[in-house]
Order: C-alpha cells, then structure tokens, then sequence
C-alpha cells in the first residue's frame, strides 16, 4: 500500500497568540458570499480497494475568513474513489461522476486533475 501526503506549515493567529499547524494543500477551493473560504484538500491516497478504480482517497475539508481568521478544520475525513484511465471517473457516496461531462471548474475534475496528474519523482 502506497500512500501520498503532502503537507504544507501554515502560520495561524488567534488573539495575537501564533500557532504552527500542518495541512495538506488544498486541491480545491471556493469563495463563498460572505468572503469565507472554503477548501478541499486530500487527507490521504492509496490504491483503490475497488477493482475499477485506481485510487482510494480521503478528503479534508477547511474553511477561512480574510486575514486568515475564523480557520476551521473539519475533524472527519470523506472518502471518494478514482479512475484515471478512460473512462475517467470520481465516485463519492457510490455515486459515479464522468469526468467529461462535467464542469471544468467541478471539485470533482480539480480532484481528479490532482490525484491523475501528480508529479511522480
């Protein structure tokens, strides 16, 4: 079993106090109405336990105000399934997503574009 994480330090200040945390660098994110931030970010990859799919995938979700304020990290992790190979395909809650029919600006295709695309070294 392989698994990928990647893990960015970021700098996070509540009430003048500076805390280091580490979170994985979101695939996706989204400006909401009132200014927040929300992202997605992979919690962890490993090979799909499904046969038809490549990978088994968790998926992290956080939210952020402007200045970095109000930071909140979902606790539970959400998991998904992806086939990189024709035809491509997210599944999330068995639910199978064509990545061709999809918007291009779909979390589904960013995730896909992410766990598919990776820099191999």
């Amino acid at each position: 079993m392989i698994t990928i994480k990647l893990l960015t330090v970021t700098a996070l200040t509540l009430g003048g106090v500076t805390a280091a945390h580490c979170q994985p660098p979101a695939f996706y994110s989204a400006r909401l109405s009132d200014d927040q931030t929300v992202a997605l970010f992979l919690e962890r990859t490993i090979a799909a336990a499904q046969a038809g799919f490549d990978y088994d995938v968790m998926i992290g979700v956080g939210s952020v105000r402007p200045a970095g304020s109000d930071q909140y990290v979902d606790p539970s992790a959400h998991p998904a399934a992806v086939r990189c190979h024709e035809p491509a395909l997210v599944m999330v809650a068995g639910r199978e997503y064509a990545i061709d029919m999809l918007d291009p600006s779909d979390w589904k295709t960013a995730l896909w574009n992410t766990v598919c695309h990776a820099p191999i070294s």
